[in-house]
């Protein structure tokens, strides 16, 4: 979510109070490309059952799909720092 949100952010974007984190995922292709769109939905679908465990039911996400989530955060991060540093180079970390 916090890097989805850099690329909003960098972009010039900010998403509203109401659905924010659903916007944010949403626009990820719009803003870094068609080619993102799988990331976006797996995203979304993270999201969808983090909403369903915090609020309705616990015990729900296995350690496979914390691995799953920690490599695709890690691949979606060098993705960004890329986007980032080609496209916002003054916002690029140094």
């Amino acid at each position: 979510m916090q890097l989805a949100t850099v690329v909003l952010y960098a972009s010039g974007y900010r998403a509203a109070k109401g659905g924010h984190h659903w916007t944010t995922i949403s626009v990820i292709p719009d803003l870094l490309g068609e080619e993102f769109q799988e990331a976006a939905r797996y995203f979304d679908s993270c999201r969808i059952k983090r909403h369903g465990v915090d609020y309705d039911r616990a015990g729900t996400v296995g350690e496979r799909e914390v691995a799953e989530l920690l490599r695709e955060a890690a691949w979606f991060k060098e993705k960004v720092l890329s986007w980032l540093k080609a496209q916002h180079k003054e916002l690029y970390p140094q």
